[in-house]
């Protein structure tokens, strides 16, 4: 009888046990990526990292973890100090536009890979402090509209936030949006010269031109009936404030919103309203200062934006039945 050869038993040890090496390294492999390298849920996305000059990689790191970045502040401090050297990983501000898993985030931090690329944003001329916040959070992701919002009404900014375009960076605070409005209405409303003691009257009346007009002609004729209303003494019965005070337009105002004790109601209370109703541009404001004279004293405004005049009341009662329907 021949001798039982152990070729083929090594022959099927090896493969089990090359199979059993491959399947463990696999796992092995496997489970590092999901301890180690894999981002954690509560990623926040987009999220903002910012490294202070000076602060330790491993305050870093178990800043990061905390805040939902990483999963192993160990493994990130492995890796961003092989990655980073000497230097080690680069202070300032990083914008994280979706999530990235450990080794790619300590890569671009031992790079200063920042990724702020500033945002183009437009705020149209008549935009409310409140419509600016809601143009603010659509463009720029994270930023906190709230509290813009809350701080502009607190610093009584309404129509003082020149209505521009401008370039944020993503990592771009409420404090310094309006910072940079702000300087932007003094360097605009320079050139116009405009007496401190008038500023603020100036403001309030160009705020209301620029929802009542369309064009700079029409604008400067609205300017003209009002600033003689007001030195007449007349009210000044214009709509525009209505759409501040109660978010209504003319063509929804009803005969008791024209009765309302609302201190923006011009058809009540003569003079100016207490605030701009809106951030008037240039032109609005430029109208304030250089009205057009006429011999009218009412206007009134189609759906279509087409203007009429009326020299008295009667004119314009006949022009109210003629073209509002």
């Amino acid at each position: 009888m021949d001798p039982i050869t152990p070729a083929p038993f090594f022959s099927r040890f090896k493969k089990i046990l090359a199979t059993t090496i491959c399947a463990a390294v696999a796992v092995g492999i496997i489970a590092t990526y999901i301890i180690f390298l894999q981002s954690p849920k509560n990623f926040p996305e987009p999220g903002y990292i910012h490294i202070s000059k000076g602060e330790l990689l491993s305050d870093v790191a178990y800043r990061l973890a905390q805040e939902g970045y990483i999963k192993s502040p160990l493994f990130f401090t492995v890796s961003a100090t092989l990655l980073g050297g000497d230097k080690g990983i680069l202070a300032g501000d990083y914008y994280l536009e979706k999530k990235i898993n450990t080794l790619a985030l300590a890569d671009r931090l031992a790079r200063g890979d920042f990724r702020l690329v500033p945002i183009k944003v437009t705020l149209p001329e008549g935009t409310t402090v409140s419509d600016m916040a809601m143009i603010l959070m659509k463009r720029i992701p994270g930023f906190d509209g709230a509290k813009f919002a809350a701080l502009a009404q607190t610093q009584k900014k309404e129509g003082y936030l020149f209505p521009d375009t401008y370039f944020f960076l993503p990592n771009v605070t409420a404090e310094e949006v309006i910072k940079v409005l702000s300087e932007n209405f003094t360097k605009k409303t320079e050139i116009l010269k405009i007496a401190k003691n008038k500023l603020a009257a100036t403001v309030i009346l160009a705020s209301i031109i620029e929802e009542e007009g369309a064009t700079t002609e029409s604008r400067r004729m609205i300017s003209g009936i009002l600033q003689k209303r007001l030195a007449e003494g007349m009210l000044l019965q214009v709509d525009a404030p209505f759409a501040y005070a109660i978010g209504k337009s003319t063509y929804d105002l009803t005969l008791e919103d024209l009765k309302s004790t609302s201190p923006y109601n011009t058809y009540r209370y003569k003079g100016l309203t207490p605030t701009p109703i809106s951030n008037p541009g240039l032109d609005s404001l430029q109208a304030a200062i250089t009205p057009t004279p006429s011999p009218y004293y009412f206007y009134l405004t189609e759906r279509d934006g087409t203007i009429h005049y009326a020299r008295t009341y009667e004119e314009h009662l006949v022009n109210k039945a003629k073209y509002i329907k």
